[in-house]
């Protein structure tokens, strides 16, 4: 039997979701929020107050329950990145 996967309201794959609703983004001052119903928030395991990583590619933005080891690392690699930036360009050639 073939496993079931839901689909976003964007079309994407989405193999683990166990909720899905679509939302707008919305001016916050100078920024740009985004809200979660309760019923996201528990199925993420996230409450308000929880610190997340956001990590942003083409058309997709992943919102996950931050941890000091993932924080430390993403820094870290930001780091690299910036720094080495034109040979990491180079080698990607």
């Amino acid at each position: 039997m073939a496993k079931q996967t839901k689909r976003t309201h964007g079309g994407h794959r989405n193999d683990n979701a166990k909720t899905a609703a679509t939302t707008s983004l919305r001016r916050i001052g100078n920024s740009t929020g985004l809200t979660f119903t309760a019923e996201a928030l528990k199925a993420a395991g996230l409450a308000q107050g929880d610190r997340v990583v956001v990590s942003a590619a083409p058309g997709r933005v992943v919102v996950s329950k931050a941890d000091d080891l993932h924080a430390r690392c993403m820094a870290m690699l930001e780091r690299h990145m910036q720094r080495y930036d034109k040979a990491f360009a180079r080698l990607a050639k």
